[in-house]
Formats: structure tokens, sequence, C-alpha cells
């Protein structure tokens, strides 16, 4: 039996945060033992992960803007101490880690208890230099990183100057039985789709008739909301029927709010707040939109195409990984709001070739991305690494 903990920076709502839940869900339990920490405290999937009767363990460091910059270094060396007490006692095996500080806090701690293999995990391709720095001085420290697709394996090949054999690639996954029926966008589909979709709309509050599209994600400089709202402003400047949803919430939901006010868009924007299922905004929705400058592989957008929805997006990176162009939707430049609106409206044109953008989504999802594949690269790699270090010894 394989002793793994996975670390991440908090417990809270977010992609990462789900989809490392979903990893540690989906173990092998034959043959692997998780357990779970995070740096600061308890959060939304702690008893979630009690749930799936995975031991759950809170360091305790504060990443509150509020904390005194002069103290953090101290908090965060505690907090590696308490993680090398934690893998010692509980005889880790694998220590993965996912997100920036936890990524820097697992390093010191795995190197200073003597963890066999310690994994990082890069999750976008990060434009701050701090973050690349970081990361280039401390990789030494690891076995090595995962990435979220091979977009950013080359980014931190060359960004950071990392060897790239030491570089991972493990995609996104979603679970198939999550999506058991394709959604119907425009109205179009099998009955029971089409009941979904009015239905989902009933409970989001959302109207029964208007076409609709969802964005799905944190409200965070990186997804470029302005851009978004400046788009979806155009379109309905010549048609008043579309309406967009919003699902979730960020640092930037005040000025979302301000600008919706301020562009008078009222009556066609809905701000949904944070959604635990966002499946009912995919069975709602005729199109998921993402308008980011920076990512990944972006889960929202493997989701909604196994939901059967058409996507427009940027071509942020790992997006163009996920997106066939003209096929499963559209991808267009980042920073341009008039391509995102005239693609927009085109596919408000042509509501059949939406429909079948969004089955043609929902079999490459569904056949390439799925989380059992991820869940099985994820336990290949551990092994493979243990063997090399034990024939090393």
């Amino acid at each position: 039996m394989i002793r793994i903990l996975f670390l991440i920076t908090e417990f809270d709502r977010g992609g990462a945060e789900k989809a490392l839940y979903d990893i540690v869900g989906e173990f092998d339990r034959r043959r692997f033992a998780p357990q779970v920490a995070c740096l600061a405290g308890p959060g939304y999937y702690t008893d979630r992960y009690r749930e799936l009767g995975v031991r759950v363990h809170h360091l305790g460091l504060r990443l509150a803007p509020g904390v005194d910059a002069a103290a953090f270094p101290i908090a965060v060396a505690g907090a590696a101490l308490r993680l090398r007490r934690l893998l010692r006692t509980e005889h880790i095996e694998v220590l993965q880690t996912f997100l920036f500080h936890a990524n820097a806090v697992g390093r010191l701690a795995g190197a200073l208890a003597g963890t066999p293999v310690v994994l990082g995990a890069v999750r976008t391709a990060e434009p701050r230099h701090t973050h690349t720095l970081v990361d280039g001085l401390t990789f030494w420290l690891t076995d090595g990183e995962v990435c979220v697709s091979e977009h950013v394996r080359q980014f931190q090949a060359r960004r950071a100057g990392l060897p790239a054999g030491r570089l991972f690639v493990v995609p996104q996954g979603v679970d198939a039985a999550d999506y058991p029926g394709p959604a119907a966008p425009f109205g179009i589909g099998p009955p029971q789709a089409v009941e979904q979709r009015r239905q989902a709309r009933l409970s989001l509050g959302l109207p029964p008739d208007r076409p609709a599209f969802a964005f799905v994600g944190r409200l965070c400089e990186a997804k470029a909301l302005p851009d978004l709202l400046s788009a979806f402003a155009a379109v309905v400047r010549a048609d008043r029927a579309p309406f967009l949803a919003i699902g979730g919430d960020g640092p930037l939901a005040g000025m979302v709010r301000s600008m919706i006010s301020r562009m008078a868009l009222g009556d066609s924007v809905r701000l949904l707040g944070w959604l635990d299922d966002p499946r009912t905004l995919y069975a709602a929705a005729d199109c998921l939109v993402l308008s980011s400058t920076v990512e990944g592989m972006p889960r929202v957008v493997l989701e909604a195409m196994a939901a059967g929805l058409p996507v427009i997006s940027t071509d942020a990176p790992g997006c163009n990984e996920l997106v066939v162009n003209g096929q499963t939707g559209h991808l267009v430049g980042r920073g341009r709001p008039d391509e995102l609106a005239d693609r927009m409206r085109a596919l408000l044109a042509d509501p059949d070739r939406a429909a079948r953008m969004g089955l043609a989504g929902r079999a490459c999802a569904l056949s390439s991305f799925g989380l059992q594949d991820m869940a099985r690269r994820y336990e290949a790699l551990y092994e493979r690494l243990l063997e090399e270090g034990r024939r090393s010894r």
C-alpha cells in the first residue's frame, strides 16, 4: 500500500480544489492510501474529504492579505516544520503538492523529512516572475512537476528553465457518469434534454426562452471579465434577446457588478454567485463563453464540453488543447472582445450548427479526458518514480 499525501493551499472552492477532490476520490484504495492536507484551516472540502473516508490535515498557515509581511516567512517556516512532522509520522512515500504556496512549502518539508517522492503541480502558464523564480530555485528539491497541459509543460521548460524530462503532463479529467446525457443548446436535442433545460432555467431563475450564454469561474483578473462584458454588450446592442449567466465569485465581483450597471446590462446579465454544482447551469445554457488571458487547461471548458455545449473561448494556454476551432466551438484571440462578439453572433445565427458542435465536444471530452484515465496516470507516475528511487539506492 503506497501512502500518499496531497497538499494544497486551501480547501476552499475553486478549480484546482475540485480537481484534487476528484483525483483523490478516484484512486484505487487497494493499492494506495491517500491523505490530504492544506496550508490553511478548514474549508469547503474538509468535510467532503472526510465523507470519502480520507484523513484530513490543516497546517494553520494564514494566507489572508492582512497578514504582516515581515511575519510571513516565519509562518511559512512553521508550516513547513509541521508538514515535515506529518510526513514522518504518517510514513508518507509520495508528497504531491498543488498550487504555488503548497509547492514551495511542500518542497522544503519533503526535503527535510526525506520523503521518497516529492512532486509539484502547475496548472497555469504563470506570468508572475516571482512565481517562476521561486519555482526554478526550489525545483531541485523535487522529483518533478505534473503539468496540466502540454503548453504548461513547454512554458515551464522555457520560462523557468526546468528539465523537460522531469515535467509530466496529466490532463484534466471528467467523470462520464456525471454527464449521462447531452444538453439541448438552443432547445435542440432529445425531449428529455429539452425538459432538463427548462427545469434548470426555472431553478436558477433564468428566462425560459431567451438564448443563454454562460460563464463559469472565479471572478478574477485572469478571466478578463471586462472583455466578456464588452463583447456581450456589443451583441445585445443589435439583439436584446440573448442573456448572459455568470456563475462564480471572487475578488472582482464588485467591479463586475459596477460594469453591468454602467453598461446598462441589468436586464441581460445575471450574477448567480458560486455554484456548488455548475451542471445545472450547463443544462440551462446554450453556449459556454470564456474570455481568459491566462489558463492551463480550464476545467469548466472540459465540463461544458462533456455536458454537450459548444464553447467559445480565447486561445489562452490549454484552451486550444480542448476546443477544436470550428468543430467543437470557436477560439478567438486574447484581449479581442470584438472577435468574441463576432463568434457569439455567429452561434446565435446558426443554432443547428451550435448543437452539432456541442455533440462533437461531448464526444471528444468523454473519449479523451476521462476522470478514471487521469487517476490511473497519476497512479502509474507515482509507482514508476518510487521504483526508480528504489533502484537508485
